[in-house]
């Protein structure tokens, strides 16, 4: 996904205000195109949620206190998908493992290379220079690890980036809150290694 927007004098370059280009370039998930959204699109173009409820689960799920799933109180059955599967009305099957062998070659430099693809685009379509890597989560931590990545063109991830930004990072460091002083300084040195 790309989205651009453009503002005149909407920067500032010192005390002059300066045109700016603002574009977001989103590079998905690759098991998130495996998620069958049917249900949710039905739901939310007839402005019903039990339509989801029911594609998912089927017509007649109840929840664990014998209710409805949608009583209007929002509840929903505490239970495994699999053990919903099949259910009167339901159209959802989960996938199997047997499904997906594929996913077990995607490992941390398959989506690396999908960033180097990404950032090639970039410079192509729009020629940007001042390029940000955001990750959320699990993401945040990818982008650290991105940034210190040697490509294979010998240059480092970071050489290709403005800079980058951890949303909600998933524990680059392996503890809770911010890095100690020694392991950012340890973070910076393999960066630059």
């Amino acid at each position: 996904m790309h989205k651009a927007n453009l503002r005149k004098g909407g920067c500032r370059d010192g005390l002059r205000a300066v045109d700016c280009r603002v574009e977001v370039w989103i590079v998905q998930r690759r098991g998130a195109h495996l998620a069958d959204t049917a249900g949710a699109r039905v739901a939310i173009l007839s402005g019903n949620p039990e339509k989801a409820v029911e594609y998912y689960f089927g017509r007649f799920t109840m929840g664990g206190d014998g209710r409805f799933a949608l009583d209007g109180r929002g509840k929903f059955p505490l239970a495994s998908p699999k053990s919903l599967t099949g259910g009167a009305g339901s159209s959802w099957r989960p996938l199997e493992q047997g499904d997906l062998p594929f996913i077990a070659d995607w490992d941390f430099e398959t989506y690396a290379r999908d960033i180097d693809h990404m950032l090639a685009l970039i410079q192509q379509k729009a020629g940007s220079k001042n390029v940000f890597l955001a990750g959320h989560s699990q993401g945040g931590s990818f982008a650290s690890l991105y940034a210190g990545r040697l490509r294979p063109d010998g240059t480092r991830g970071f050489q290709h980036l403005a800079g980058i930004v951890m949303l909600d990072d998933a524990g680059a460091y392996g503890v809770d809150g911010y890095p100690s002083a020694p392991q950012a300084d340890a973070h910076r040195r393999m960066i630059v290694q």
